[in-house]
């Protein structure tokens, strides 16, 4: 194929995707990024976002920083039952609003879709103009959307999702995944792999064990990268008394931070941690349990919950921390993994997640620890205290290089 100028602008990058921040909300900042990426690249005449939003009530188009926004109703069933059975509806409505936005169907040259069933809108795309790439990305373990819900217990649900899905899924052009996990369950479904660590989701798999396979046309890993303007270790870290591990995430089951403060119970019953402190950034259904934990055995002291920090200024609390943990067993990546390296605070995290793409295996036993075991967790953060080992990646975190390297791959589709 003859090589592409960089350089040159070639028409619209569209990206239909729920995550991206609005003035009221930073929540999608990591998407944000990306298309910031994107527009830096020089390699398009413009990136457009459209936001479908189940609690939009109309139509609205807003300014993000640089970016243009269209905010656009999305119907979605309750607790995702059947989830998918509104892909019709959703295509109709999503191809209304956008004839009526500024966005000229010819000049889109990929339409970058994320999470399974917005697939379903950049197709529509493409079924009126076969021209246009239609790429899905993929951000957690779960890449068919069968473990949420209330009824993801039942079959009858899971198969109905799975089907619908999987239907999407064989039309488009490239599947991205955040890590090579993500990618592995989605070129292995309906199996997972056999290094899998979250129950509920083998669970689920199991129950659909007789669904068909989809057929991936082409599939590319894309990490999320971080901007090294934002993200940067502030000055040395300054020694103090305490030894500060901190932690950003939402309160929900698999991040288990309830299992982080257990470690930090073990830690600190012993003289020579006492001084080890545990921050925990963010709020969910699960922020009640950890504070009745921290109450009832009297770790206030060790202890301190902080309200979620805009994305802006979250790179403060890292440099104020010695080291980060993170016991997740069903992160797809974690982009708070290398904001935080990216300000010098080194970082850990169950296996078989994300991460390993970045930790070298001979490097494993370091940053690693298996997954919902206190123990292990209190032994790493102790090992780390005492030896203070240099964490090094094996990949770039710089978000510029690896969407550069993305867009190399997109001239080949």
């Amino acid at each position: 194929m003859k090589n592409l100028d960089r350089n040159s602008k070639r028409g619209v990058y569209l990206t239909i995707t729920p995550f991206f921040p609005t003035h009221s909300s930073f929540r999608g900042s990591f998407v944000y990024d990306q298309v910031k990426a994107i527009m830096k690249s020089g390699r398009f005449d413009e990136v457009v976002v459209i936001r479908p939003n189940r609690k939009c009530k109309k139509a609205l188009k807003y300014r993000y920083q640089e970016v243009t926004v269209y905010e656009i109703p999305f119907y979605e069933s309750p607790s995702l039952i059947l989830n998918g059975s509104f892909n019709g509806l959703n295509r109709r409505n999503f191809l209304k609003r956008f004839d009526e936005s500024d966005i000229k169907l010819e000049s889109i040259r990929y339409v970058h879709c994320h999470v399974s069933y917005f697939a379903a809108l950049g197709l529509a795309l493409k079924e009126l103009n076969p021209n246009i790439k239609c790429i899905l990305q993929h951000h957690d373990p779960d890449p068919f959307t069968i473990r949420n819900g209330r009824f993801s217990h039942c079959r009858w649900n899971l198969r109905y999702r799975a089907l619908r899905n999987i239907e999407l899924f064989q039309k488009v052009d490239l599947h991205v995944s955040v890590s090579r996990r993500v990618e592995e369950n989605l070129v292995r479904f309906p199996d997972c792999s056999n290094a899998e660590v979250d129950l509920d989701y083998i669970e689920k798999v199991k129950l659909i064990k007789d669904a068909p396979n989809a057929t991936i046309k082409e599939s590319y890993v894309l990490h999320n990268g971080v901007d090294l303007e934002k993200f940067s270790k502030k000055s040395d870290h300054e020694a103090a008394e305490l030894f500060n591990v901190g932690c950003v995430a939402n309160f929900i089951d698999w991040k288990n931070q309830l299992l982080l403060i257990q470690a930090l119970k073990e830690l600190v019953a012993a003289p020579e941690s006492e001084e080890v402190r545990l921050h925990l950034v963010g709020s969910g259904p699960c922020l009640a349990d950890c504070k009745r934990f921290v109450c009832e055995h009297k770790l206030d002291r060790y202890v301190s919950f902080i309200d979620e920090i805009p994305h802006g200024d979250v790179v403060e609390f890292y440099n104020k921390m010695d080291l980060f943990v993170l016991p997740s067993t069903f992160e797809g990546f974690g982009c708070v993994f290398l904001e935080s390296y990216a300000c010098g605070v080194p970082f850990m995290t169950c296996k078989w997640q994300g991460m390993d793409d970045y930790i070298a295996p001979e490097e494993s036993r370091k940053w690693l620890f298996e997954a919902h075991d206190a123990r292990a967790i209190a032994e790493s953060i102790r090992n780390f205290k005492t030896k203070r080992w240099e964490q090094v990646l094996t990949k770039p975190i710089d978000i510029n290089i690896l969407i550069n390297d993305f867009l190399d791959r997109l001239e080949r589709l």
